[in-house]
């Protein structure tokens, strides 16, 4: 499907924001965060998701969890390592040399490249497809998204509060993904312009490419992960687990808060209970 008129797209947008600005009465009123009371982006008059507030709708588009953050490089990085030496001493296993083969064939099918200035009025699978021509059109091995999923299902393994749901794995896989396709960079020598712009990594296409991903790794079996485990620095696995327990620790910190009152405004009401009761004013202290 090729994209739509530009006639189309705006009587969408107009119907969509019509629907966004109008309270939705049959939507659950508070987000489903624990200790976040704020409304939920239908039942106001700010969007159309019945479950988050926008700050947790914005957040779990970008990273696939409403509350966790996406898996930083220093953690991913040692899992990349060594799959990469696994993938190199393994590639005539027919499950590697098929996941290479798998996403060579997204390469191939992806049609032509876009740059990242030219995907408006695009759909999600055809953002995906254009992350894969990106990817195709630099050069990029396709040995590398084979490793993106690998490192991503085992730092998943090792994280003892990883999220459950399929979709955290699609959207941590994706983002690894995305990032490798970059931008558009471009300067006039005469002129010194420069641009650098970078597509959103947010939203449905990080789902879609994910799951592009997930359908092509048949060499995520337990016991090539195993093996791999096996390779990665015990003490990088350790690290690992620290910043993470430490990043769920602040987490829950926060939450508290957000439950108890704050110190400052429940001693002003102390102090305002006080006034009341001996007729008093702060000008008499």
């Amino acid at each position: 499907m090729g994209r739509r008129s530009p006639k189309a797209r705006i009587g969408r947008t107009q119907l969509v924001r019509q629907k966004a600005k109008t309270p939705n009465t049959e939507a659950r009123r508070l987000c489903a965060i624990i200790g976040c009371g704020q409304p939920t982006r239908a039942a106001g008059s700010g969007g159309l998701d019945r479950r988050y507030c926008r700050i947790h709708a914005d957040h779990h588009s970008r990273h696939g969890d409403p509350l966790r953050k996406t898996y930083a490089a220093t953690i991913l990085n040692p899992y990349r390592d060594a799959t990469k030496r696994w993938i190199a001493d393994n590639e005539d296993q027919p499950a590697v040399s098929l996941s290479i083969r798998a996403v060579e064939g997204l390469y191939r099918a992806a049609g032509p490249a876009r740059t990242s200035t030219s995907l408006a009025g695009l759909t999600a699978r055809q953002r995906a497809n254009v992350v894969w021509s990106r990817l195709r059109e630099a050069g990029v091995d396709p040995r590398k998204p084979v490793e993106a999923w690998l490192a991503v299902c085992m730092v998943i393994e090792d994280d003892p509060v990883a999220p459950s749901r399929q979709e955290w794995r699609l959207v941590q896989a994706a983002k690894v993904v995305h990032r490798m396709a970059s931008g558009i960079h471009r300067k006039w020598e005469i002129t010194g312009y420069e641009i650098h712009h970078y597509p959103h990594s947010r939203g449905r296409v990080l789902r879609v490419v994910g799951h592009d991903l997930s359908e092509r790794m048949i060499v995520s079996d337990r016991r090539y992960l195993d093996q791999i485990l096996g390779l990665v620095d015990a003490s990088a696995r350790s690290v690992m687990r620290d910043q993470l327990m430490a990043e769920i620790a602040e987490k829950e910190k926060a939450i508290r808060r957000r439950q108890q009152p704050n110190a400052y405004e429940a001693d002003q009401r102390t102090l305002g209970e006080f006034e009341i009761r001996e007729g008093t004013t702060r000008t008499d202290y």
